[in-house]
């Protein structure tokens, strides 16, 4: 579903600028992850944002699950923000780094790596911005049926039939996320479901409304 979610993409940025955002090229957040990084070989970094610098990113919208959570970005780490690890990445954040560049944008935002968590007042700081950061990126990739950042949503799994709740609806985040997004794509147990200010669709069912 690469190709596809990227020529939705397309179609709601050069068809539909009467509704969803056109300008792309937006304020970036302090912190984001680049996903073309030249600084390793795993072409992955925490990019520091100059002031009023300008790109376009994605944000992902998740559930952490149980901790033990050692991927956290921490005071120490921002010392050397080009170590970020590929492989202490754990799954969900992985596969949105591979729909970020699939999608070809270079910036992708998560909470857990983007905000210092042993820093109260960087916490204090980013929660301030939490608002804009999810209005102003180009799309939020919403993790949707995951429990956990472990699991990962890009690898297809054995499903019952019936319905099944959505993780992402028991995390405070996720409403700020969903109201201010302007343009959402859920990675769903079965499916993939996309979501702008002008159309919805859902994989298997071109043009199905979505409620």
């Amino acid at each position: 579903m690469a190709e596809k979610s990227k020529l939705l993409l397309e179609e709601c940025v050069t068809h539909h600028s009467s509704t969803c955002p056109s300008d792309l090229d937006v304020l970036l957040p302090p912190r984001v992850i680049d996903v073309n990084s030249i600084k390793n070989s795993e072409r992955l970094s925490l990019h520091i944002s100059a002031s009023e610098e300008r790109g376009s990113y994605t944000a992902l919208s998740y559930c952490w699950g149980e901790p033990p959570h050692s991927f956290f970005t921490t005071r120490s780490t921002l010392q050397d923000p080009s170590k970020l690890d590929w492989g202490q990445l754990p799954a969900t954040i992985k596969d949105a780094v591979t729909v970020t560049r699939g999608l070809g944008i270079r910036y992708l935002w998560v909470d857990a790596l983007c905000i210092a968590q042993d820093d109260e007042a960087d916490k204090s700081e980013q929660i301030k911005v939490m608002g804009r950061i999810y209005k102003t990126a180009t799309l939020t990739i919403a993790a949707a049926s995951s429990n956990s950042v472990f699991t990962g949503f890009l690898e297809d799994r054995r499903v019952p039939s019936i319905p099944l709740p959505l993780p992402l609806d028991k995390r405070g985040w996720t409403l700020q996320g969903s109201l201010l997004s302007p343009r959402i794509l859920y990675y769903g147990s079965k499916d993939l479901i996309w979501k702008c200010q002008a159309k919805s669709f859902r994989s298997g069912s071109p043009g199905t409304a979505v409620s």
